[in-house]
C-alpha cells in the first residue's frame, strides 16, 4: 500500500511514512536564553526536519521546550516556551504552516522526571533543549 501526495509524483510506502512520522529532532540553546547554541548546527537539524514535515503535510508538529533546573519557576516555564517559539519561528520561516505547530514549554519537567527515575543524562545540554516530533491526528 502506498500513499501518494496530492499534486506530487511522490508516493510513500506505509513503512516509509511510519518511519518519517517517528522522526524527532532536538536542538540546544545557550543557558538561560532562547538563542541556539550553534546556529549552523540547529539549522542543519531543523532543515532535515522541515523536509520531512513538507512530505508529511497535514501532520501536526509538537515543539516542546525544556530547561535544566531543580525548581520550577515562572522564569523557567517562560524560557522553555520561548525556546519552543524560537524553533516554531524557524520552521515557519522555512514554509511550515504555523497552524500545524503545537508549541509548549514544559519548564524542568523532563529534567525532574529523569532525576526522579535516577536516569539523568550526563550531557546537561539535553535539558537545555527543545524536542520536536510529529503527531498524527486521526479523524
Amino acid at each position: 500500500i502506498a500513499q501518494c501526495l496530492v499534486g506530487s509524483e511522490m508516493c510513500i510506502r506505509d513503512r516509509d511514512y511510519d518511519s518519517m512520522l517517528s522522526k524527532t529532532a532536538n536542538v540546544t540553546f545557550v543557558p538561560d536564553s532562547s538563542v541556539f547554541t550553534d546556529q549552523a548546527s540547529a539549522a542543519s537539524v531543523l532543515d532535515d526536519f522541515v523536509n520531512i514535515a513538507k512530505t508529511l503535510d497535514g501532520t501536526m508538529i509538537v515543539i516542546n521546550g525544556n530547561i535544566n533546573a531543580d525548581t520550577q519557576t515562572d522564569f523557567g516555564i517562560q524560557l522553555s516556551a520561548n525556546r519552543a517559539q524560537t524553533v516554531a519561528n524557524y520552521l515557519a520561516s522555512q514554509g511550515i504552516d504555523q497552524n500545524r505547530l503545537i508549541i509548549t514549554g514544559s519548564g524542568n519537567a523532563k529534567y525532574q522526571a529523569d532525576k526522579a527515575a535516577g536516569a539523568l543524562k550526563s550531557d546537561a545540554s539535553v535539558y537545555q533543549s527543545t524536542d520536536i516530533s510529529f503527531m498524527r491526528i486521526e479523524n
